[in-house]
């Protein structure tokens, strides 16, 4: 075979050079597209000229290297931040007895009055357009005053039904119309009224526990004249709902819900642990109870059933006795225990503060409609008082 002929010429000698340098190139390049080797400082992997470069990402090492992550779970509800009534600076030293609006949307606090009331029960109760509490009556949309007929500013139990108040003062009972015409006395049966529960056609009330008539229960038509009278160790806190009667009565390990249904009492939960007051909402009675654990609030259905416990409120103050207050509004059942106002949803579930009073002090009563939370407190001041 005849050997291959040395390249002659001006640039024969350089063409060896060349072709390594080519096949040096054409590996590096081969090497780069496989991912092997890593492109030369400054240079563009970006096909795009307009583009930003990006660094290309890295291996963790292996003691950083992790499972493949799973789905996080839905972002759970944020949390209400409790809204604190205080006294203005000029009464923190005194006290105060401050009524106030909490919008459930925006948790912005207005003070509608600075001082309500001087006594220790401030029941309030609100419609569509007004918010009542002992003595005074103010239109929601301006805040207006309205004036009615109060017999006196001692109010103990206020419950609204239809365009009246049923007001239990130390005088007895007797309805306020809400268009201002003079009240309507209930009559000397009502003397020794307790609470009070207003329907379309009658009053329900609860007897004083230590008066004399105590231990029983009282329906009578609006103008006093007594329908029947219901027999039970300790009723209390009577209310009205679908033209059925249910009351709770009190007791330390033996208390109980009841209706009155058919001509005879229904006992709808026993062997309740100090009840302290009930309402009644779609198809559920619901209630509170004191318990070593703190406030429990529990249902059972109107129509029997067992009892289901939604929410209780833990590790609360308080530093004199309130008025005990449950309702239920917007898919939450709401409580007061001490010095706050706590909710849980209707179906159960954790609960949380609301708004709370100032320590020392308490929540005296509130109430709610589909927007705003009224809520009347007790501030003792800078000493609070022995029990």
């Amino acid at each position: 075979m005849r050997p291959l002929a040395k390249p002659t010429g001006r640039y024969g000698a350089a063409i060896p050079w060349v072709a390594g340098l080519a096949c040096w190139l054409l590996c590096w390049l081969l090497c780069w597209l496989l991912g092997a080797c890593s492109p030369p400082s400054g240079a563009v992997t970006n096909a795009d000229p307009a583009a930003p470069t990006q660094p290309a990402p890295t291996a963790p090492a292996a003691s950083q290297r992790q499972a493949a992550p799973t789905a996080r779970p839905a972002a759970s509800r944020p949390r209400w931040a409790p809204v604190v009534v205080r006294c203005p600076e000029e009464r923190s030293h005194n006290g105060c007895s401050p009524l106030a609006r909490l919008s459930l949307a925006s948790g912005k606090l207005v003070v509608l009055q600075p001082h309500a009331s001087w006594g220790r029960d401030v029941p309030v109760v609100v419609d569509d357009d007004h918010v009542y509490w002992p003595g005074h009556a103010l239109r929601k949309r301006d805040l207006e005053p309205v004036r009615l007929q109060w017999r006196s500013h001692r109010v103990r139990w206020l419950a609204r039904g239809g365009k009246q108040l049923v007001v239990v003062d130390g005088q007895g009972s007797y309805l306020l119309p809400l268009d201002g015409a003079p009240i309507v006395p209930l009559g000397s049966q009502a003397k020794d009224c307790w609470s009070a529960a207003l329907g379309p056609a009658v009053v329900a009330w609860t007897r004083d526990p230590g008066g004399p008539n105590a231990g029983e229960l009282v329906l009578s038509r609006l103008d006093g004249t007594i329908l029947r009278r219901i027999a039970d160790p300790n009723p209390y806190g009577a209310r009205t709902f679908d033209g059925e009667l249910y009351w709770y009565t009190a007791g330390m390990d033996d208390g109980a819900i009841r209706t009155w249904r058919n001509g005879r009492v229904v006992t709808l939960a026993a062997d309740l642990e100090v009840p302290r007051d009930l309402t009644v909402a779609g198809d559920h009675v619901y209630w509170v109870t004191d318990e070593k654990e703190g406030r429990v609030v529990s249902r059972v259905p109107r129509r029997g059933g067992p009892v289901q416990r939604l929410g209780v409120s833990h590790e609360l103050q308080g530093h004199r006795s309130n008025q005990d207050r449950i309702l239920v509004r917007g898919g939450h059942v709401y409580w007061n225990a001490g010095h706050s106002v706590v909710r849980a949803p209707i179906d159960g579930g954790r609960a949380e503060i609301i708004v709370t009073a100032d320590i020392p002090g308490d929540v005296q009563s509130f109430a709610l409609d589909d927007t705003d939370l009224y809520v009347a407190v007790r501030i003792y001041g800078t000493t609070p008082p022995k029990r």
